[in-house]
C-alpha cells in the first residue's frame, strides 16, 4: 500500500509506527496517524489546514495517545481504523490520478470517528468541519500543483 503514497506521506505513516512502541502499543492506530501528520515537516500541511500554530503541535498530540506498556511486537501493524484511514486516503488521491500525501490522511482523519482523535483536536482548539473543509481545499490545492508539474499520466 505504501506505493499509493508520496515520500511525505510514507514519513507520516513512518513515524506513526515509531510512536506506537514509544507508547508501549502493538499496533499503529489513527492517533499515532494524527500525531505524526501535526509533525511531519514541521507539521506544516497540518497546521494550514487545522490553524493551529508550531507550539500546539510539538506539544498536544503525544500527550492523548493512550499508554498501554503491554510489551512492544518487532513488527508494528496499522489497527483497523488506521487501514481504513491509509486506504480511504489513497482512494481519495486516486480519484484525481495522483498518490496520497499528508492532505489526503488529513482529510480521512478528521472524519474518523475516534475517541483520542477527539480529544487531540479538542486540546488544540480545532472545529473539526472548518478543518476538514480546509483539508479538503488543501488536498484540491494539492492534486492541482502535481498536475501543473506532471503533463503525463504515466509520470505521477
Amino acid at each position: 500500500m505504501l506505493e499509493l503514497f508520496t515520500e511525505r506521506g510514507r514519513r507520516v505513516i513512518a513515524l506513526a509506527q515509531d510512536l506506537a512502541p514509544q507508547h508501549g502499543h502493538r499496533t499503529m492506530s489513527v492517533d499515532h496517524l494524527l500525531a505524526a501528520v501535526l509533525r511531519v515537516d514541521g507539521g506544516q500541511p497540518a497546521r494550514t489546514a487545522l490553524g493551529v500554530s508550531e507550539a500546539q503541535t510539538q506539544r498536544v498530540p503525544t500527550s492523548f495517545i493512550g499508554d498501554s506498556r503491554v510489551g512492544v511486537a518487532r513488527s508494528i501493524r496499522p489497527a483497523p481504523d488506521a487501514k481504513r484511514v491509509m486506504a480511504d486516503a489513497a482512494l481519495q488521491a486516486g480519484k484525481a490520478d495522483s498518490k496520497a500525501d499528508v492532505s489526503h490522511l488529513l482529510v480521512q482523519l478528521l472524519l474518523i470517528d475516534d475517541a483520542n482523535v477527539d480529544r487531540m483536536l479538542t486540546a488544540l482548539g480545532v472545529d473539526r468541519d472548518e478543518a476538514h473543509r480546509r483539508a479538503r481545499d488543501q488536498s484540491a490545492a494539492d492534486e492541482r500543483r502535481l498536475h501543473a508539474r506532471l503533463p503525463r499520466s504515466e509520470d505521477r
